[in-house]
């Protein structure tokens, strides 16, 4: 996967997926060696975990009474996708 980060097609492919969850994102960093890669690592996961974060917030905030008449879009699932970010998906494991 390290390699791949040296093609712009995967880059684009890894841009536009989900991302890595935290386990899988701490196991790339740890495998990276060159400077450039990990930048661009870095910035990848800023990115996804950034747009989460704000899902996140979003959803927070629709579940204050004053808000609930909103109702929810994207982010209505925000939590779940927060969970398998943080520990992985043990289903597709199992």
């Amino acid at each position: 996967m390290i390699e791949a980060l040296r093609d712009e097609v995967m880059v684009d492919v890894l841009a536009s997926s989900q991302g890595l969850c935290l386990p899988q994102l701490r196991m790339a960093f740890q495998m990276v060696k060159d400077e450039q890669d990990y930048q661009k690592l870095l910035s990848l996961a800023y990115e996804k975990l950034s747009s989460l974060d704000n899902e996140l917030a979003e959803f927070i905030r629709k579940n204050d009474y004053h808000f609930l008449p909103e109702g929810f879009g994207p982010e209505g699932d925000s939590w779940k996708r927060g969970v398998v970010m943080s520990v992985g998906n043990q289903r597709a494991k199992g």
